[in-house]
């Protein structure tokens, strides 16, 4: 037979292979919630300003923050990553159901037994997670998705936003997501990597110019429906996958694990099977400071990880010590806080991190470059409304244009950290330049006949100038 007929015979096998392909793709996390068929999952694939419509839908049961029956938009579990012999992220039963589990077992074993390494721990952890319906309202607001988020890239923002937005039980954004009378969410999307990993770091409420109708809240589904759990046996048996359960082989193991231990503590955490999401999510857990993290590459963070994990003079976990351990860390650092012996633990704690950790600028660039993208998005009327929900005072903003506003409102909240820093142009195409002349009212004579270099140059040259 010909190679040639050979390639047409085998077109189908091609095919099969691309379509089972697509639906493993579709179920990676099959070990934890399982949608109806045709029903696709939504992700923030960019960075910059998102419109995400929160649609409701009738609680189930078990949902640990709405009662069966009512109208509610987000179910919350928590998971444990990499069990088995997948790796697959499985829900933890003792923090989303309140039944027993043997991994959180385990891991309040280790903690307490005191000869197991904090890595080995801390890989045993929860996360807290989230689904949502949502529809994407830039891309196709006629199509309801499942979003699959942890608390730490969505929630926290959401949080914020609904807490900045309460004044009293009459006047707040609890029903942001109500049919009626409802709002959308404009959020801000931290730049990732190759499409990895984009966190939520701001959430604001834009009123629906539309009510939602029947044709989007029947593509709800229940979200406390779909979770999977999970039996005791069946997590003890994928936990341990191919473990020898052999009790001699096991005492071999926590000796090695006795005798490398300060050897593992040199290395530092196991991050070599991290992808670059769960990197940057281990990095924010524990509070790690690297600078230049949203340019590097997978193994350039891997590396900086590893180099401030390892460091002994890290700043320690203050939430798992006790008053008494507190007290011991404060005289052996020969820290000096005022007034300790009448506080209590947490105002302890407290007071102890604001002393060893660096008090780094709120305000950073990445911060003003996130309002700047935020408000740029706004036309007038949503300025206003920003400008009172936060607060500002702009003197006359009556009789300011739309531009005048937003200058005036960006001025108040990003204090000397627009304009200090200049930005990189080298990244930027002949659009952007454009946009970046327009915006800051550069005067370029005859750009319209530039190319993209000359137009650069000019832009550089009349910045420098102003």
């Amino acid at each position: 037979m010909s190679k040639k007929k050979k390639v047409k015979k085998n077109k189908r096998s091609v095919a099969k292979g691309s379509q089972k392909r697509r639906e493993r793709a579709n179920q990676d996390y099959s070990s934890m919630f399982v949608l109806p068929e045709g029903k696709e999952t939504f992700s923030i694939k960019s960075d910059g300003v998102k419109r995400i419509d929160v649609v409701p839908y009738i609680a189930g049961k078990g949902n640990p923050n709405a009662d069966e029956g009512d109208l509610h938009y987000e179910r919350e579990f928590w998971a444990h990553r990499n069990i088995g012999v997948n790796n697959d992220m499985v829900v933890c039963p003792a923090g989303t159901f309140d039944k027993p589990c043997p991994i959180c077992e385990l891991r309040d074993e280790l903690r307490q037994s005191g000869d197991s390494d904090k890595k080995v721990i801390d890989a045993l952890n929860r996360s807290r997670r989230m689904l949502l319906n949502v529809r994407d309202m830039k891309e196709d607001a006629t199509k309801v998705k499942i979003w699959h988020v942890s608390n730490w890239y969505f929630g926290r923002a959401l949080d914020t936003a609904l807490e900045a937005a309460y004044e009293d039980e009459d006047d707040n954004m609890n029903g942001f997501c109500d049919p009626d009378d409802g709002h959308f969410l404009k959020c801000v999307a931290e730049p990732g990597y190759e499409g990895a990993g984009f966190n939520i770091s701001r959430v604001d409420f834009v009123r629906r110019k539309e009510d939602l109708d029947d044709a989007i809240l029947e593509q709800a589904i229940c979200l406390d429906d779909i979770i999977v759990s999970k039996t005791y046996d069946e997590l003890k048996e994928m936990f341990n996958g191919a473990e020898d359960d052999d009790t001699d082989t096991k005492k071999d193991k926590k000796k090695d694990k006795k005798k490398d231990k300060k050897k593992d503590k040199e290395k530092g955490p196991d991050i070599a099977e991290m992808d670059e999401e769960e990197l940057l999510e281990y990095m924010k857990e524990n509070d790690l400071k690297i600078k230049g993290y949203k340019k590097m590459g997978e193994e350039e963070l891997r590396d900086a990880i590893l180099e401030l994990v390892i460091d002994d003079n890290k700043k320690p976990d203050f939430a798992d010590m006790d008053e008494e351990e507190l007290l011991e860390y404060m005289k052996e650092n020969d820290l000096k806080v005022k007034g300790y012996k009448k506080m209590d633990e947490d105002e302890l704690r407290d007071a102890i991190e604001e002393l060893v950790t660096p008090d780094d600028n709120k305000w950073s660039k990445d911060t003003a470059e996130d309002v700047h993208t935020l408000l740029k998005e706004m036309d007038e009327e949503e300025l206003v409304d920003y400008m009172k929900e936060n607060d500002l005072k702009v003197k006359g903003y009556k009789k300011m244009d739309e531009d005048e506003l937003r200058d005036a409102i960006e001025e108040l909240v990003t204090p000397d950290s627009k304009d200090d820093k200049k930005p990189d142009f080298t990244e930027m195409d002949e659009e952007e330049l454009l946009e970046y002349m327009i915006d800051n009212k550069l005067k370029i004579k005859g750009y319209k006949k530039m190319d993209e270099d000359e137009l650069r140059d000019a832009v550089e040259e009349a910045l420098e100038e102003n």
